[in-house]
C-alpha cells in the first residue's frame, strides 16, 4: 500500500510543476517574444500579403478595393493587385510589433501610415485569424510549454 500512496505523492508533485509552469503567464509571453517574428509574419505574410483579410478572416477589400491606377501600379510592380495586401515597399509590414496585454498580445504598429491605413481598412488589420492562433498554439506554444514541462519533471 506504501507504493501506491508514493506513486500518488510522485503524481501530485508533478501535477504542483505542470500547475506552476501554466500558471505563470511569463513562459507564454517569453515563448511569445522567442517568435515575435513568426507571429507578426502569420499576419503580414500570410493573412494580409498571401490572403488579403483582416483579423476576422474577411477580405480587406470589401473595406476598400483598390482603385484602377493602384491595379495598373501593383501590376506594373508584380505584386498582388486581385486583393488588398497593404504593402507597397514593405516598409508597413516591417514595422508590425507584438505589445503584450492584461490578456496576452496584440499586433500594432509604430509606422507613420497606420491611422491612415486603420481609418480605411479598420483596426483588425492587425491581429490573427482563428486559423492562425490554432496554427500559434498548436505549432509553437504547445510544443515549447511541454518541453519546458518535461525539463521540469525530470
Amino acid at each position: 500500500m506504501a507504493k501506491g500512496l508514493q506513486a500518488i505523492d510522485n503524481l501530485i508533485r508533478r501535477l504542483e510543476v505542470v500547475q506552476e509552469v501554466l500558471a505563470d503567464n511569463s513562459l507564454v509571453q517569453e515563448i511569445l517574444t522567442r517568435n515575435e517574428g513568426l507571429i507578426v509574419a502569420l499576419n503580414t505574410e500570410n493573412q494580409l500579403e498571401e490572403k488579403g483579410v483582416n483579423s476576422l478572416g474577411i477580405g480587406i477589400h470589401t473595406y476598400a478595393p483598390y482603385s484602377p491606377k493602384t491595379v495598373y501600379l501593383k501590376q506594373k510592380k508584380g505584386q498582388p493587385w486581385n486583393r488588398v495586401t497593404l504593402r507597397d515597399t514593405g516598409r508597413f509590414h516591417q514595422s508590425f510589433r507584438l505589445q503584450f496585454t492584461q490578456e496576452g498580445f496584440i499586433i500594432t504598429s509604430d509606422s507613420d501610415l497606420t491611422p491612415e491605413l486603420v481609418n480605411k481598412y479598420g483596426p483588425n488589420i492587425f491581429g490573427l485569424t482563428p486559423e492562425s492562433k490554432g496554427y500559434l498554439i498548436r505549432s509553437i506554444i504547445l510544443p515549447e510549454l511541454l518541453t519546458e514541462i518535461n525539463k521540469r519533471l525530470l
